[in-house]
This record gives structure tokens, sequence and C-alpha cells, in this order.
């Protein structure tokens, strides 16, 4: 690939996109987006790649799609994020993936549509909507549905407080352990 084609941090100019709809990414994930940016301790490349899973136009699902968009091998995206985050750090890089897939999920839905065609929008089984929900805003999805600012306040309080330029290692947020 020619320089000409990279865009800011390195990454393929093709593959910086937006959210479903052509929009801008969902409010949560602006403001993860906004605090990975200003995390020092994350390196350019792993930097680009939490960007382009916040930007692109869909989820990414793994971090071996996500690896393959950024331009690199699987096993240096989970090298990079070990040395940024910590061997015993609460939140794994699929985390980030599967909280973007949330966010996006939440944004989608309405009173009008069911977290079946939400959750096909997002190219994930309801089930696994309901695992993610569980995990990050600590309800279910009829909860997230009935109270969706609660919930979207919860997710954010799930995963934001993890990046950041005021990230202090001794007021870590702690993640549940993921739900099997």
């Amino acid at each position: 690939m020619h320089a000409h084609q990279l865009g800011p941090f390195g990454v393929p100019a093709p593959l910086r996109r937006v959210s479903a709809g052509g929009g801008t990414p969902s409010p949560a994930t602006r403001r993860l987006a906004a605090a990975i940016r200003l995390d020092p301790r994350l390196p350019q490349r792993l930097r680009a790649a939490l960007l382009l899973a916040c930007t692109a136009a869909q989820p990414f699902r793994s971090v071996c799609r996500l690896a393959a968009a950024a331009g690199c091998d699987r096993r240096t995206l989970w090298r990079d994020w070990r040395t940024a985050m910590g061997e015993a750090s609460p939140v794994r890089l699929e985390d980030v993936l599967h909280w973007v897939i949330l966010a996006r999920a939440l944004e989608a839905k309405s009173p009008h549509r069911t977290w079946i065609e939400v959750a096909a929008e997002v190219a994930v089984h309801p089930q696994t909507l309901a695992r993610f929900a569980r995990q990050f805003a600590r309800r279910g999805l009829r909860a997230v549905a009935t109270d969706p600012a609660s919930a979207a306040l919860a997710l954010e309080r799930a995963m934001v407080p993890h990046f950041g330029a005021a990230h202090d290692a001794g007021d870590e947020p702690v993640m549940r352990a993921n739900a099997a």
C-alpha cells in the first residue's frame, strides 16, 4: 500500500468509515473514541485499530477481522493491548469490540424495532446482544429497552473509564467476568 492511500494513524483510507446509515457514531462510541485518542499508553497501531472499530460502518465481530482491516496480524494487536493495558486488565481487546456492537445496537433500537431486527443489523445473534447487555449494562435487553438512557450510562461507565489521558491505574473500574 502506498503512503498516499493511508489516512491518519496509518489506517488505510478506504477503511475509514462511519456507523451504519452513513451518519456519525453514537454519542457513547464518540466518547470512547475521544478517550482512546487521549490515552498515552496506546501504541499508534493499536490506537488506529481501536478508532477504526469505533467508526467502521459495520462493527467488527472479531479481533482477527479488525486486525485484517487495520493491516496487521491479530497477535500484534493482542500484544500491543497487553503491553498497553497490562496482563491483569479487566478489559480484553475483544470486550471493546463487543461493547461497540452493543452501543450500535442501543443506538439502532427503537420502540418499533425488535431486538431480532437490531441484532441482524449489527450482524450478531439476539442472544449475543443479551449477553453483551448483561456484561456491560448489567441488565437484560428488556430492561435496556425500558430505560435506554440508564442503560447507555451504564454502558459508558463499563468501558470509557478504562481509557484516556486522565486514566489513573489506582482507580480502574472493574468489569464483571464474561457470562458464558
